[in-house]
């Protein structure tokens, strides 16, 4: 396994299932619904065609229903990412696959807008490297009824939570494995 590909599970196992931070991934995260894609990739269309690659794998796949691919070599703002994450959209649109599929964003300077830099908020979709998650509604649709029916936002629990940790808790749980 790769240094960049045990960087990237560390911080799965550590931050986003282990904190809770999206509760649709330890489930299929544990029983290897996921596929890990880490790409080389750090042109436009060799990122174009990772994803695709990946997309395909999910979408003819009866294993695997998300796709994480994450682009170690890839350096670029958030913003040209989150450009790209449209392109990779309209593939979804494209094909058709917008009603199965729903495309996340991952970044290590990931912003939401109306945010500060610093907001722990944004530390929700701040990954080691750049990545996308090919997300299957077939979980999601399991967690969101659970979440809909005691009435709670999933955003703004995680909101709450990072706000909750004190700096060192947040250095220890959240920061030390995004660097």
């Amino acid at each position: 396994m790769s240094s960049s590909k045990k960087k990237i599970t560390r911080w799965i196992e550590n931050v986003i299932i282990k904190q809770n931070i999206c509760p649709f991934a330890k489930r299929p995260y544990e029983s290897g619904k996921i596929l890990l894609q880490e790409s080389n990739a750090a042109q436009i269309d060799q990122i174009i065609m990772d994803f695709s690659i990946a997309l395909e794998k999910v979408s003819t796949s009866k294993e695997q229903n998300s796709a994480l691919i994450f682009y170690p070599k890839l350096k670029c703002s958030f913003e040209y990412f989150n450009d790209l994450k449209g392109e990779c959209d309209q593939i979804i649109e494209d094909l058709n696959l917008h009603h199965d599929y729903q495309l996340v964003c991952f970044h290590s300077n990931f912003k939401f807008i109306d945010t500060h830099t610093d907001d722990r908020v944004n530390y929700v979709n701040r990954s080691p490297y750049p990545l996308l998650h090919i997300l299957g509604f077939s979980e999601v649709e399991k967690v969101m009824q659970k979440y809909e029916s005691i009435g709670l936002d999933i955003n703004k629990i995680n909101e709450r939570y990072l706000n909750s940790l004190t700096d060192d808790e947040f250095k220890n749980l959240i920061l030390k494995y995004l660097n």
